[in-house]
């Protein structure tokens, strides 16, 4: 607890120096905002008072505002000490690439990533046997580069609408999606013989990536 506390002090120190490299966001009509990096109690501003109330959720407490999603403050899917310390890094000017990821219209998204916005969209299809087709598709994926910035962003993705195989027997996990995108990269950035599990050259296509439900991408982990 003695431990907390002098986190806490040191945050509250530290946030008017943070706040500068921490973008408040104010919600528009016609958007809906889904993660906001540091924005845990969902204010539309990032605070000390998102530092207060995750480390109440984290303890147990009901929150109003707080959600597990927004709570996953390092999209690993879990909500631990890890995300206390993780805002707790933001405040002290670390870890302060921005990540915005909002709904505009049903299945047409917008992520800011630092001073970049990327245009994402969704498919949920299903056959008309029943198998799934769904797919997100992040256009000019070749722009984010950084492979855990890539597993972060696909923790998100995956929080919003999980990518089942055809079958609908399982989930694709956040690293298979991220091992995609690293492969579509490695081939836009020079690789012109990157294939994907079974082999077909993605080079065609490697400047946006599709995380969909291909069954070969599913153990590719």
């Amino acid at each position: 607890m003695k431990r907390m506390k002098k986190l806490i002090a040191a945050a509250s120190a530290a946030v008017m120096l943070a706040s500068a490299n921490i973008v408040p966001v104010s919600a528009a009509n016609s958007t809906r905002y889904i993660f906001v990096k540091g924005d845990v109690n969902n204010d539309g501003a990032v605070t000390m008072n998102d530092y207060n109330a995750l480390y109440r959720y984290y303890c147990g407490f009901d929150v109003p505002g707080v959600t597990d999603i927004s709570a996953d403050v390092n999209k690993d899917g879990q909500i631990t000490y890890k995300d206390v310390k993780y805002l707790y890094d933001i405040f002290r000017g670390g870890k302060n690439t921005q990540v915005m990821f909002m709904e505009n219209s049903k299945n047409n998204y917008t992520l800011v990533y630092g001073d970049e916005t990327f245009n994402i969209s969704f498919s949920p299809d299903i056959d008309s046997n029943g198998k799934y087709h769904e797919n997100w598709h992040i256009k000019d994926s070749y722009r984010i580069t950084d492979y855990d910035d890539m597993k972060y962003i696909c923790q998100i993705l995956k929080d919003e609408h999980p990518i089942h195989n055809t079958d609908n027997t399982y989930v694709r996990s956040v690293k298979s999606m991220a091992n995609e995108w690293q492969i579509h990269n490695d081939s836009y950035f020079g690789n012109e013989n990157a294939t994907d599990p079974v082999g077909v050259n993605i080079r065609n296509r490697a400047q946006s990536v599709d995380i969909d439900s291909d069954q070969a991408w599913f153990y590719s982990n």
